[in-house]
């Protein structure tokens, strides 16, 4: 079986996740760390970690080496390397011949084409030129408050990574920018509502496999998703024609499409073909997500047929933060609010995504 080359250190509880998918289905992994602090440290595959390289740095001659020491190590001539961020991915993906050439499998569509999904502004205007509802984009400031600003690519002209972030006032919009060219950003109406994720493999057959979310809980001002469970709102007819429309594109791998539900219509917020932070849901839920990419890469030779669980539970306790509670920064959808979650603290803490035995010193660290 070929190994799977795991670059961790970033989106720790999607990479923890595949990790729990690969040991099961005994899938040989091979874990490079990101500097010494890695969290992969405190879990129980830090028995698989066969390099810890300085923290954020990796470039395409890093990996051809990894690649070769983990061929060396499982003993195959090709290895598959994990999507797990949007770094590495994005450096994947524009190397992409010379993976090839070193028999290195990723599961990740082209580069012009990741990129245009990946990029918020790209793919908002292929989702108008599809006739999907977006929110309204304005190249200069908005009339009125909130409303949202995003990077238009991923990186702007400072080489700087910005993430979008809802604008409640002008001294915000100032900070926000501040050592920053506005051009380099795009506005949007704020849209209220629920909000959702559909959760997909595409194959190069062109063949899918699609689930959904509901997320109740979030981080401050746009931040990680803390409270989410499983639902069957992709069994609307729009998962279809979002699928069809990324096929059409020769799209491939796994994504997840943001939505806002608000007055009957979903509008896209963004998409992210990689994995996803609340990855643990897929396997909690009984998707086979993570099935059907390990069978595109060449990783199993079937697909294993799961019962999907909808009304599954998915809690991150560690990006809840002590003043969150208090100030009422979190953010509450759907049927949720901060009186149901302090009710339930206690039996969402019995499913949080690291109160598992393999990463219980995690977990430890992370109590309120």
């Amino acid at each position: 079986m070929k190994p799977v080359l795991i670059f961790s250190g970033n989106n720790n509880r999607a990479v923890i996740s595949f990790c729990r998918f690969a040991t099961k289905k005994n899938i040989p992994i091979y874990i490079v760390a990101n500097g010494p602090q890695d969290i992969v440290f405190k879990t129980d595959y830090s028995g698989f970690v066969i390099h810890t390289r300085p923290k954020n740095i990796i470039n395409i001659s890093d990996i051809l080496h990894y690649a070769s020491l983990v061929k060396k190590l499982g003993e195959q001539s090709s290895i598959v390397i994990l999507p797990s961020t949007e770094y590495i991915n994005r450096l994947l993906v524009s190397e992409e011949k010379k993976l090839q050439e070193n028999y290195i499998e990723t599961g990740l569509c082209t580069a012009d084409l990741y990129n245009q999904i990946s990029n918020k502004y790209s793919f908002s205007q292929l989702c108008k030129q599809s006739n999907f509802d977006v929110p309204t984009d304005y190249e200069q400031q908005p009339d009125k408050f909130p409303f949202v600003i995003k990077p238009k690519e991923y990186t702007d002209r400072n080489l700087s990574i910005s993430n979008p972030a809802i604008i409640q006032n002008s001294s915000e919009l100032n900070e926000y920018l501040n050592g920053k060219f506005e051009s380099d950003f795009y506005y949007q109406d704020y849209i209220p509502g629920r909000s959702i994720y559909f959760l997909y493999h595409i194959s190069k057959a062109k063949n899918y496999s699609v689930y959904s979310q509901e997320n109740l809980v979030q981080q401050p001002n746009g931040g990680s998703m803390l409270v989410a469970i499983s639902s069957d709102i992709h069994e609307n007819q729009l998962s279809e024609e979002y699928a069809n429309m990324l096929i059409s594109k020769g799209f491939f791998g796994l994504i997840m499409i943001e939505f806002k539900f608000h007055d009957n219509r979903f509008y896209m917020i963004e998409a992210n073909p990689r994995l996803w932070g609340p990855s643990q849901l897929i396997l909690d839920a009984g998707m086979n997500l993570f099935d059907q990419w390990a069978h595109e890469v060449g990783l199993s030779n079937s697909i294993r047929k799961l019962d999907y669980k909808r009304d599954t539970y998915y809690f991150w306790n560690g990006g809840v933060t002590l003043e969150s509670l208090p100030n009422k920064q979190l953010k509450f959808y759907s049927f949720f609010n901060e009186s149901i979650f302090i009710a339930q603290y206690e039996k969402l803490s019995k499913l949080e995504i690291y109160n598992k035995e393999d990463t219980k010193d995690i977990f430890d660290s992370s109590k309120l």
